[in-house]
C-alpha cells in the first residue's frame, strides 16, 4: 500500500481490482485509457503489452499521420476500443472522450510515452481500497545521460521526496503519468493542460484520499535539449495558473517554498542527500524554473495556447 496523501472519508469503497488468475469474488471491471499523438513507436511498444494484461478493456485515443492508424486498426483484440482523432484537440478533451467509452469502475489513465511492468497496474488498483479515489506511481527518468537530462531528473527527484512527505502534510498533492481512478470521479474536464493534477484535486475536493504508491515504478524520459526542457516547464507552470484560476491550489514546489518554507527546506535537503551530484545544478534549476514560472504566468495572462504543445522528441524510448 502506498502513502496516503490526505485523510479518507468515512465508509468503505470498492474492493481493489485483481489481475492475473480470477479471484473469488472477482474484482470490479477495469478499463485502461491510453493517449497518443504522432507516436506509432510508443503505441507499438505499449499497446500490445497493455492488451496482454488482465485489464478488461483498453480504450486508445490516438492520431497522427505517422502510421499509427494502420498499426492500431491492424490489431485484432476483443478488449480493444479505439478512436482515431482527426484533429489534435488536447489531452483533456481526449480523456473526456475516452471516459465516455470506458465501462470499468476502476480506470487507468496512461500516456503512451511511459514504460512499466504489468504488476504496476495491480499495485495501483490495490491502492484504491477504503476511501481512496486516485492512486499514482513513482516516476523515474530513464535517460539521465547529459547535464540537461540531469536537470530534469533533479526536478523529478525533488518531486519524489515531496510526495514521500505527503503523509504528514495536509497539502493537496497530485501525481500523473499513470493514474488509477475510480470511475465515479472522472467528471468532464475543461480544456486544461495539467489534466492529471485536476483529476487528483477534484477527488481531494470531494473528500477522497490520494495514494502515492512508490513501489509501483513507471519509467519516463526527460528532455535532452534546453529548449525542450524549458518549453515543457513553461507549459506545466501555465497549467498550474489555469488550475488556480479554476479555484484549486496545487501543491507545487514553489507554493510549498512560499507557504511552508520549513517543509520546503527539509524536502530540499533530503533531495540533495539522495542525489548529491545534483547540488551543482541546483542554482541553474532554480533559474530555469523561475523563468518558466514567469513565462507561464505571462502566457496565462495573454491566453496563449498550450493545449497543442510541440511534442518533445529528444530522449524518447525507442520502439521495441
Amino acid at each position: 500500500m502506498g502513502a496516503r496523501v490526505s485523510s479518507p472519508p468515512p465508509g468503505s469503497g470498492p474492493a481493489p481490482a485483481r489481475f492475473g488468475q480470477p479471484a473469488v469474488p472477482p474484482g470490479p471491471r477495469t478499463s485502461a485509457i491510453l493517449f497518443a499523438w504522432e507516436s506509432v513507436g510508443e503505441l507499438r511498444r505499449t499497446l500490445p503489452a497493455l492488451l496482454a494484461t488482465a485489464v478488461d478493456e483498453v480504450v486508445v485515443l490516438y492520431g497522427g499521420t505517422d502510421g499509427s492508424r494502420e498499426f492500431v486498426e491492424g490489431l485484432r483484440d476483443p478488449k480493444l476500443v479505439s478512436r482515431f482523432e482527426e484533429r489534435r484537440l488536447g489531452k483533456a478533451e481526449a480523456l473526456n472522450r475516452g471516459v465516455d467509452r470506458a465501462t470499468g469502475s476502476v480506470v487507468f489513465l496512461i500516456s503512451a510515452d511511459v514504460r512499466f511492468e504489468p504488476s504496476v497496474l495491480e499495485k495501483l488498483a490495490s491502492g484504491l481500497g477504503g476511501g481512496a479515489g486516485v492512486a499514482f506511481p513513482r516516476v523515474v527518468p530513464a535517460n539521465v545521460r547529459g547535464w540537461v537530462s540531469r536537470l530534469g531528473a533533479l526536478l523529478w527527484q525533488l518531486r519524489e521526496v515531496e510526495l514521500e512527505d505527503a503523509t504528514s502534510s495536509e497539502l493537496p498533492f497530485h501525481g500523473g503519468e499513470l493514474q488509477a481512478v475510480r470511475r465515479e470521479l472522472l467528471d468532464r474536464l475543461p480544456p486544461v493542460v495539467n489534466d492529471d493534477a485536476l483529476v487528483c484535486l477534484r477527488a481531494h475536493e470531494r473528500g477522497f484520499s490520494l495514494v502515492y504508491v512508490p513501489e509501483a515504478v513507471v519509467e519516463n524520459t526527460v528532455p535532452e535539449t534546453v529548449a525542450e526542457l524549458l518549453e515543457q516547464r513553461v507549459r506545466i507552470n501555465f497549467g498550474h495558473f489555469q488550475l488556480r484560476e479554476l479555484g484549486y491550489a496545487p501543491a507545487t514546489l514553489e507554493t510549498v517554498a512560499w507557504r511552508h518554507p520549513g517543509l520546503f527546506l527539509r524536502l530540499l535537503w533530503r533531495g540533495i542527500l539522495r542525489r548529491p551530484r545534483g547540488l551543482g545544478l541546483l542554482p541553474l534549476l532554480v533559474l530555469l524554473e523561475a523563468w518558466a514560472i514567469l513565462r507561464g504566468f505571462v502566457d496565462h495572462e495573454t491566453r496563449a495556447d498550450h493545449l497543442h504543445w510541440k511534442l518533445v522528441r529528444s530522449g524518447k524510448f525507442a520502439a521495441s
